[in-house]
């Protein structure tokens, strides 16, 4: 992975982490809980289970909405109500994919059943 998409990657991870307190991610074909960022490392979580571990940024891939998946409610209220800030931080609480980071290959598309 490229310095600068591990440096998207760790800024993007950190910006939805708030809105739910996990943001979901495959690591190892596995989807777990993302539920940090600390010294370097991801902090995950597997699902249903209460022991957390580090990993390498570049081991994990989260889970996001293409900008496209946004309901027409949604873009109402992206495109007539919010500010520059305001529209980032309605992305990071919709967990879409503001950075692009489907098409570079760091994110997978959440399945439908996911949001």
């Amino acid at each position: 992975m490229k310095a600068e998409d591990k440096k998207l990657l760790v800024k993007a991870i950190c910006g939805y982490l708030p809105y739910d307190g996990f943001l979901e991610v495959n690591y190892d074909n596995e989807i777990c809980d993302c539920v940090g960022y600390v010294h370097g490392k991801v902090i995950l979580t597997k699902k249903f289970s209460s022991v957390s571990f580090g990993v390498d940024v570049e081991s994990v891939k989260p889970y996001l909405r293409p900008m496209s998946s946004m309901t027409e409610e949604e873009e109402r209220i992206y495109f007539n109500f919010l500010s520059w800030k305001g529209k980032m931080e309605f992305c990071q609480e919709k967990h879409l994919d503001y950075y692009d980071l489907i098409e570079k290959g760091i994110a997978i598309e959440m399945p439908k059943d996911m949001y």
